[in-house]
């Protein structure tokens, strides 16, 4: 069978090689780099799709921590990991590592279990439950989150609106969900998920000026499809943070 590995990255394209060995050639690997990393950064990862015949590199977006062009990212990976017909995807970062060798994490993924980590909305471990990432438009891809200056504008273009009562009217025919961004999936739930968003475009546009709808969109989609049985609510990643936003 045919496995990928999804990997949106910004940095640190030699650790990325690491995890490319780790992996072994069993693996496919799809990487999108950050259009707004440095310009030698972005050109040292694609120097690994030259060195490795099994990885492929693409730098379509400006990914901001929080906008929705890294969901935009990952469906391009997605897309292009359907085109060369993998049947099994495991989603990362680019600061990721195997805890175990490529050819055990290869043995798991054959078994075509879907492991990804999901909770209904509203959701009380999230803030105000999750649903102000969708009703209020946050300005994620337009200012850099990650600046303080520019995350309290994005704030108090949020405020403005709860204050002046705007909200965006979502689909009422599905029940929103939301989880972990990284995941492990079947190319039957990837080809799902997939052929969804294209006939969907009003739910699609929800995610327009949305914060971190990568967190929503494949948890929302999944669960409401004939596949929402076959989800195992676990994301099978360690992760520790040491720092985080929000």
């Amino acid at each position: 069978m045919k496995q990928g590995v999804l990997v949106t990255a910004f940095k640190e394209p030699a650790w990325l090689e690491r995890t490319i060995r780790q992996l072994g050639d069993g693996f496919s690997v799809f990487v999108h780099v950050d259009r707004k990393s440095k310009q030698e950064v972005v050109e040292a990862f694609f120097e690994l799709s030259r060195k490795y015949k099994n990885v492929k590199v693409f730098s379509r977006y400006r990914v901001n921590w929080g906008g929705n062009n890294h969901l935009k990212a990952i469906l391009l990976l997605v897309e292009e990991a359907l085109k060369d017909g993998m049947e099994y995807c495991h989603l990362i970062t680019g600061q990721d590592y195997p805890l175990m060798s490529g050819e055990a994490l290869f043995a798991e993924g054959a078994k075509l279990l879907n492991y990804m980590e999901f909770a209904p909305l509203p959701n009380p471990a999230w803030k105000d439950g999750g649903y102000d990432r969708l009703l209020y438009y946050n300005f994620f891809d337009v200012f850099d989150g990650r600046t303080m200056f520019r995350r309290r504008v994005i704030r108090l273009f949020a405020a403005i609106q709860k204050f002046l009562f705007i909200k965006r009217n979502l689909p009422s025919d599905v029940r929103f969900h939301g989880g972990g961004t990284y995941w492990s999936l079947t190319g039957e739930c990837l080809e799902y998920a997939m052929r969804y968003a294209a006939e969907h475009p009003r739910f699609m546009k929800a995610f327009d000026h949305s914060f971190c709808a990568e967190e929503i969109f494949f948890q929302t989609v999944l669960l409401n499809s004939p596949f929402k049985d076959a989800i195992i609510n676990d994301p099978r990643r360690f992760i520790v943070w040491e720092y985080r936003y929000g």
